[in-house]
């Protein structure tokens, strides 16, 4: 079974991944300083409907299936959570959507479908490189999906409201009234 590790479409999991490790790996980057942005993925990624998005961003949908938003998001934040999605988007993430090129790269392409991998590379003002490869993408554990459902929980509901979705949810199989739990996940009026 294959767990997303961020909250965005399959086809950007690897460059977002691929962006968070090229931040951690150089530090704290001053969003300013990037003049260019490169994202190199497989023909299936780059082509795949709404992968290739500039914007308008005008749903959250469109954000998190734009490879260029969900890079920019991982560039600016360090990581890319469902809180990077508010839209209007940031004026600084817009920015750096609008630097990024995002091309066909023949290795991941052939690679394709049994691994997806993806490479960013930024060049900065100074003039340095840096990049960031993975040969695929690095999926969740059951433990980081629970934590990630908790947390949005916890936006949603409040602690309390949250503890009991979650325990709802503990169990999907033992469910015998799938409605009423979900009902759980509305927020007290």
């Amino acid at each position: 079974m294959f767990r997303k590790a961020l909250p965005l479409c399959n086809f950007a999991q690897t460059p977002a991944q691929a962006a968070q490790r090229l931040r951690h790996q150089a530090g704290a980057i001053d969003p300013d300083d990037i003049a260019a942005i490169r994202i190199r993925a497989s023909e299936a990624a780059v082509r795949y409907p709404g992968c290739d998005g500039t914007g308008p961003f005008q749903r959250v949908l469109q954000a998190k299936m734009s490879i260029r938003f969900c890079v920019a998001a991982a560039l600016l934040h360090g990581a890319v959570e469902e809180r990077h999605f508010a839209l209007p988007a940031d004026p600084a993430l817009l920015r750096l959507v609008a630097l990024a090129s995002l091309e066909i790269d023949p290795e991941a392409t052939a690679a394709f479908p049994s691994r997806q991998g993806a490479e960013v590379s930024l060049t900065l003002r100074d003039g340095r490189q840096l990049a960031a490869a993975l040969p695929d993408l690095e999926p969740a554990d059951a433990a980081r999906v629970q934590q990630r459902f908790a947390a949005a929980a916890q936006a949603r509901l409040g602690a309390a409201g949250a503890a009991q979705l979650v325990a709802a949810f503990a169990e999907p199989a033992a469910l015998e009234d799938v409605g009423a739990a979900l009902r759980l996940a509305e927020p007290a009026a």
